[in-house]
């Protein structure tokens, strides 16, 4: 009944939309459970009772009853591990990422995206839901589990990618990736949201059921994908003919065999350009995940806001994100049209705004005392304007070499990925090594600022928005296309500059 109202690739939107957010859901949904599964590390108690005391005068009576120290059962924390064991186990899940992201994309090439992303989410389920057990046998067995979920969710982003080259059109391209792109930023504030209120309550002794209700609702979603998905319109045996006549002429007219040059590896090294670009990716990846893995600790450790209260607050941040990355978009079509500004001027100005502003954010932010408002309008900040990085950073790798963009970025996210490894384990030792938590988190947005900072001042100084020498395509080596009109297929050659704009656009 859905298919014959809403048009398949729609569907597909919305499924992917949704599988990007469980898989981030239960990404990040041991940040806040970490937070009610274990005992805070040893603290500055004059400082933290302050805290707790002022936020508890602004709030409603009764409200913070958990910050107490009458808890319910429902609340009790089992664990008592220290702040390195925990930095570890919220660290873990990106070693194991780092492994299948190539073997995603090949396995989606080869198998299809339905079976290679609904596996992800679904195998994804099954290692959250096992979670719960598996901490009470152990923090070495929960850290394996930690592993093994990035594992498996390796594949979600190629599989993806790859899926979108047979189901949307070019016009509707960037749009429909978009949306399903905005599924991260969504999935990371409605877990918080959704595990600061699990936490908090009776249900299967509070944090538990974290893990149960977050991979249950991956279970869900996978038999949906199951049911409505395919890997491309022609194996749909549902769509409507229209739909997909209309889907094979927009997506197969043009076929292109590329036969270029191999990758010239010596020149990408020696690229300041490039290595500008894996820094700032770096940085950026940096500010996202530090703050996704360790903001609900902070609100915890040094503001001493109860886990629904902190969950809920730890949300708004990210989805200041969404709310830039968007304006960005029509900022950038109003500055260009009107020719505010050159193109490479404008580039600059995203990132200043982009990596300068937020350092001066999260230097400040540690300095707020025990304010609710004043760090949470900060952190908001920092992160909205960190969304400006799209149009600025990200798209770079097209503008300069369109022709290896992929293997840039697929460099360059491996690179990245590093930072989720190494920030939640740097929290850890910070916090284990100093008497005072909140001179101990200073040291950590210092930290963040100096990397954002030093990304952008880098990228500032090198950047280009021209093909760099390295990346042109040679007239003598010609690409070969296949021009598909319905069922029939006919060779032609096309010229290189039609050539680097498919490739900038794609």
């Amino acid at each position: 009944m859905i298919e014959k109202w809403i048009k398949c690739r729609y569907i597909l939107t919305i499924l992917l939309t949704l599988g990007m957010m469980n898989a981030f859901i239960m990404r990040v949904n041991m940040s806040v459970a970490i937070v009610a599964m274990v005992e805070a590390p040893e603290i500055d108690k004059d400082d933290i009772h302050e805290c707790r005391y002022i936020n508890a005068e602004s709030m409603e009576a009764g409200v913070d009853a958990s910050n107490s120290t009458d808890k319910g059962e429902h609340t009790h924390k089992p664990f008592r591990w220290d702040s390195k064991t925990r930095g570890w186990i919220l660290s873990a899940f990106y070693y194991g990422y780092i492994t299948t992201p190539l073997l995603g994309g090949w396995l989606e090439h080869k198998f299809g995206g339905k079976i290679v992303f609904g596996s992800a989410v679904f195998l994804s389920s099954i290692v959250t839901l096992l979670m719960p057990t598996l901490a009470y046998i152990g923090p070495g067995a929960l850290l394996a589990s930690r592993i093994l979920l990035g594992i498996v969710q390796g594949p979600v982003y190629p599989s993806h990618h790859g899926m979108w080259g047979k189901w949307a059109p070019p016009v509707e391209r960037s749009k429909l990736m978009c949306i399903a792109m905005s599924g991260p930023y969504f999935g990371v504030a409605l877990s918080y949201i959704v595990s600061g209120s699990l936490a908090d309550s009776a249900y299967f002794q509070g944090w538990p059921s974290i893990f149960y209700v977050t991979g249950g609702l991956g279970i869900l979603w996978s038999i949906m994908w199951a049911t409505l998905a395919f890997d491309s319109p022609e194996t749909h045996p549902r769509i409507k003919d229209e739909e997909r006549r209309y889907l094979r002429n927009a997506i197969g007219k043009l076929e292109c065999k590329i036969k270029g040059p191999p990758v010239p590896w010596k020149d990408i090294a020696r690229s300041p350009q490039v290595w500008a670009l894996v820094f700032a990716h770096f940085s950026l990846d940096w500010g996202f995940r530090n703050l996704s893995m360790n903001l609900p600790s902070f609100m915890d450790q040094v503001l001493g806001l109860n886990i629904s209260r902190n969950s809920t607050l730890s949300a708004i941040p990210f989805l200041a994100v969404c709310v830039f990355i968007a304006a960005s978009e029509k900022i950038h079509s109003i500055v260009m049209k009107k020719k505010m500004m050159s193109p490479i001027a404008f580039k600059r100005a995203l990132v200043f705004f982009a990596q300068i502003v937020p350092a001066f954010f999260l230097v400040a932010v540690g300095h707020t005392g025990c304010n609710l408002v004043a760090p949470l309008l900060i952190l908001t900040m920092a992160s909205g304007f960190g969304g400006l990085s799209t149009p600025s950073v990200l798209v770079n790798f097209a503008e300069v070499a369109p022709r290896f963009a992929g293997v840039l970025f697929g460099m360059s996210n491996t690179v990245s990925i590093s930072s989720g490894q190494l920030a939640p384990v740097l929290v850890g030792y910070i916090i284990a090594d100093t008497s005072n938590l909140r001179h101990a988190w200073q040291i950590v947005f210092y930290v963040g600022a100096g990397i954002s900072a030093l990304g952008g001042i880098i990228f500032m100084m090198t950047v280009r928005i021209d093909v760099l020498p390295w990346a042109k395509i040679s007239s003598a080596l010609p690409d070969t296309c296949i021009e598909r009109s319905g069922d029939e297929k006919d060779e032609s050659v096309y010229d290189e500059k039609y050539a680097l704009n498919s490739a900038t656009t794609a």
